[in-house]
């Protein structure tokens, strides 16, 4: 006889829900990844042109961003990450998008714009929430109601 695996219980739906945002995030941006390396291929930068591609790809980063602040599981997979590795992401993504931009290589620069936009946000919701919990923690930080 085997024993019954509970399903219902919340940390058995926590745990599930961890590994499948992680999984998910992975998926999105290899996805992501194969779309713009299709793109370069088929040179759709010089056929829509180079501004409406910069568009598209600025557009991307909005999106990233607003997916980040939008949904709770994603930023709480991102404050899992190490601070370190949320900082390298941040700057990887920054200089990859810069040194693109500097190239004049659109379809790397609109696989790096939104890469790069939700690597930022994460890093930057890290240090407000740390900024936050640091003041919340200090009596001294604000002076009491009078």
């Amino acid at each position: 006889m085997r024993a019954s695996v509970p399903s219902n219980s919340t940390n058995v739906r926590n745990k599930i829900v961890q590994a499948d945002t992680a999984r998910v995030v992975f998926a999105a941006a290899a996805v992501w990844a194969t779309v713009m390396a299709a793109a370069a291929v088929e040179g759709v930068a010089g056929k829509f042109g180079e501004d409406a591609f910069e568009a598209f790809g600025a557009a991307m980063a909005v999106f990233a961003v607003a997916s980040y602040r939008i949904d709770a599981e994603l930023r709480e997979f991102a404050g899992r990450i190490a601070v370190g590795t949320l900082t390298l992401a941040a700057a990887f993504g920054v200089a990859v998008l810069v040194a693109a931009t500097w190239a004049h290589a659109t379809s790397l620069a609109a696989f790096a714009a939104p890469l790069a936009a939700a690597a930022l946000a994460a890093r930057i919701d890290r240090r407000a929430a740390r900024a936050t919990r640091a003041s919340a923690k200090s009596p001294g930080a604000r002076p009491a109601a009078t």
